[in-house]
């Protein structure tokens, strides 16, 4: 996913927990 890598830096404990 290179796109989760974009927002991961921001958003990753919002939109990504369960990654």
């Amino acid at each position: 996913m290179p796109m989760s890598k974009t927002w991961s830096c921001t958003q990753s404990h919002i939109v990504d927990p369960m990654s």
